[in-house]
């Protein structure tokens, strides 16, 4: 990073902000890692961008862990549109796996589980099945959605999801 990019006043304020998301969303379940991506670490930040989030889910809770934290920073207002971009959130990238480090993207690790010390909250390994079900419904539900939206078929899209990874990158 350019010195003079992180000492931004611009970089500052997003970056605060940043650290407030990151720090609710770090204890939601299922989510093991969350990295900053995107024009604030590639030192090309300018008004007008929005702030990638890269999220690492637990195996088997991709669909749901990106049904949750969508779904809040949504219901704050704080999520990124196609009309409101400028210092919202982009969260375009899931796996289940750190697919920043291995697709060797610049990329800064905001949190990380650690899985002595954060245990999950009690409750969660009781309903392993409603969970299963719920994964199952949120899953069928956004392959869906992709699948219907005309951007993922636009060229230069790179829009793909599976089992292990969702990114949605649909041309600008």
């Amino acid at each position: 990073m350019q010195k003079n990019f992180v000492n931004s006043e611009l970089y500052n304020q997003r970056f605060r902000q940043t650290q407030r998301i990151v720090k609710i969303l770090s204890r939601f379940p299922f989510v093991n890692m969350i990295a900053l991506t995107g024009s604030m670490i590639t030192g090309k930040i300018t008004e007008k961008s929005d702030i990638d989030l890269f999220i690492q889910a637990e195996k088997g809770r991709l669909y749901l862990c990106r049904f949750l934290t969508t779904g809040f920073v949504w219901l704050i207002g704080k999520k990124r549109t196609n009309k409101k971009i400028a210092g919202k959130f982009c969260l375009n990238w899931y796996a289940t796996f750190n697919g920043p480090k291995k697709n060797n993207i610049p990329h800064v690790v905001l949190y990380r589980r650690n899985k002595i010390t954060d245990f999950p909250p009690r409750g969660w390994k009781i309903g392993y099945k409603i969970l299963n079900a719920l994964e199952n419904i949120v899953k069928k539900y956004q392959i869906h959605r992709f699948k219907n939206d005309p951007r993922t078929y636009l060229p230069g899209s790179r829009v793909r999801w599976s089992d292990t990874e969702i990114g949605l990158h649909p041309p600008k």
